[in-house]
């Protein structure tokens, strides 16, 4: 009789589950919505094009996956990033040994297919730079990746020679930074002890 009484009850509760399960799928589909409504507002608040990840593909494709698709656009970053510098003892290159190139093209590969727009390319062998280049769809940009990438970029205080003791091989300092604002910093002390600033034209009558 019991056996009965569960027969008479399974379709209902089958329906009922069934019910629930659609509620689940809905409710979750309105949350990666709303998810995503919020990352745009945020996104467009912040006044910001994207966000650049500098750790890598390691672990982190779930994450970009998600703030892709909360409406968030996401730049790769390979080679050497900058959380890894210590750990590998500075700005080394990465990439030469075969399996860490092979490695890097995996990387830029697995990130081009979880969203990125673009991916960095710093300190990486010139060709190995290269073949990724022609193998996504996505830009690259080097820093130190030889010049087939799509795009260029520089620290904005390295470029300008702002730290003397900082001179990688890629980098090319277009100014001497360090030694103009030293001279203008040693001309106010030395104007401002002889009283010859401020003088009448920088002051109010």
């Amino acid at each position: 009789m019991a056996d009965q009484v569960r027969e008479q009850r399974d379709p209902d509760d089958d329906r009922e589950h069934d019910r629930a399960e659609h509620r689940d799928a809905d409710a979750q589909q309105r949350g990666a919505g709303q998810e995503r409504d919020a990352g745009e507002q945020q996104r467009q608040r912040a006044d910001i094009d994207g966000a650049p990840l500098r750790e890598g593909a390691d672990g982190h494709l779930e994450l970009i996956k998600h703030i892709v698709e909360s409406g968030v656009p996401v730049m790769g970053h390979l080679g050497l990033t900058p959380q890894s510098i210590n750990q590998l003892g500075g700005s080394k290159v990465q990439g030469k040994k075969t399996e860490q190139a092979q490695k890097i093209l995996d990387d830029a590969l697995a990130l081009e297919k979880a969203g990125c727009f673009s991916l960095v390319l710093e300190c990486v062998p010139a060709a190995l730079a290269k073949e990724i280049s022609e193998k996504l769809q996505i830009p690259t940009i080097g820093i130190g990746a030889g010049h087939d990438t799509d795009g260029q970029v520089l620290v904005l205080q390295d470029m300008l020679g702002m730290n003397p003791d900082f001179s990688p091989k890629f980098l090319k300092k277009f100014m001497d930074g360090a030694d103009l604002i030293t001279a203008a910093l040693n001309d106010y002390v030395s104007e401002v002890k002889d009283v010859s600033f401020p003088g009448v034209a920088h002051q109010y009558e």
